[in-house]
């Protein structure tokens, strides 16, 4: 909220860290908003600081393929795989 950024009507990757972190208790920092929504900056404490420009990054992919969207706009369904490594992002 009040961001500027527009929510996609279907449940997204970004819905489901968030729905993650209110179950766990996990913390994320998010980046953004930007040209693809937010981003994933640190995953419990292991991440880059906010104006990193060297990998590694937070990355993720999506049943097992490299995702080329952001997370506010990746949409996901039941049965979906999402799975995160922190390293240079390369697809």
């Amino acid at each position: 909220e009040g961001t500027g950024t527009e929510h996609p009507p279907q449940f997204t990757v970004h819905d489901l860290m968030v729905v993650w972190t209110n179950q766990t208790g996990t913390p994320i920092e998010y980046s953004g908003p930007g040209a693809f929504g937010f981003g994933v900056n640190k995953i419990d404490g292991v991440g880059q600081p906010l104006d990193a420009s060297f990998p590694p990054y937070w990355c993720y992919t999506l049943n097992g393929e490299s995702a080329d969207l952001g997370i506010t706009l990746q949409a996901v369904a039941p049965d979906d795989v999402v799975r995160w490594e922190y390293s240079t992002c390369v697809l």
